[in-house]
């Protein structure tokens, strides 16, 4: 794998602009359910949010079948 030095001196030797950026990583709630709603997937765990119960009823108010698991609960996938 190519480190990062290499890659910039490939990239100067193509005359291709380095140009760097950044992101956080996270996605807007509205972006979210979009992509909820696009997947139709069987199911949806609210994960990764302070408060899952309230996100799973938004999903639940767009026809998506929600699943809460329960603390200290194991499941079969």
């Amino acid at each position: 794998m190519p480190t990062y030095t290499s890659l910039l001196t490939v990239l100067d030797s193509l005359s291709i602009p380095y140009i760097p950026f950044s992101v956080s990583g996270h996605a807007l709630k509205d972006d979210l359910l979009s992509v909820a709603s696009q997947i139709k997937s069987h199911e949806i765990i609210p994960w990764h949010t302070f408060n899952p119960k309230n996100y799973g009823k938004i999903l639940t108010n767009l026809r998506l079948k929600v699943f809460h698991p329960e603390y200290g609960k194991s499941y079969k996938v």
